[in-house]
């Protein structure tokens, strides 16, 4: 039993409609191509969880467990997953590869033409942080 005085307060959101819905550029095929594309990259895992039962224990509740991103892809964080998609399909996209699944052996099969290409980072790392992932979805080895 938690003896504890509670730590976190949690609260509904009161503006978040139950009625809402998804936004138009998320739907089920959407999804399933995205997970495709990561499923295709060499050195892809599934991200491990991590149960923390002794933190679980002091708020009192059944189970807690994290996402530990410092297994994937050797880059300590999920955001490379969302600028190499990008990448991805703009890759598609310039080399007209309309009917073709987005895979990482699909676009990567087009050596010659990705020549042609250069992606610029939009924004700018803060100080002493790394701000590697478009350059690493750019640079992933062949």
């Amino acid at each position: 039993m938690n003896t504890l005085e509670p730590i976190i307060e949690c609260m509904l959101n009161p503006f978040l409609s139950a009625q809402r819905e998804a936004p138009n550029f998320v739907n089920t095929d959407r999804i399933k191509a995205v997970k495709i594309f990561h499923q295709s990259l060499p050195g892809y895992r599934v991200t491990p969880l991590v149960e923390l039962e002794a933190l679980a224990a002091r708020l009192g509740i059944d189970s807690l467990m994290i996402k530990d991103e410092s297994q994937r892809f050797e880059l300590k964080a999920f955001k490379v997953l969302g600028a190499s998609y990008a990448i991805a399909k703009e890759i598609k996209r310039q080399l007209g590869l309309n009917n073709e699944e987005v895979t990482f052996n699909a676009i990567t099969a087009h050596d010659n033409a990705l020549k042609s290409l250069t992606f610029v980072s939009g924004d700018s790392p803060p100080r002493g942080c790394n701000n590697i992932h478009p350059i690493w979805a750019c640079r992933k080895p062949r």
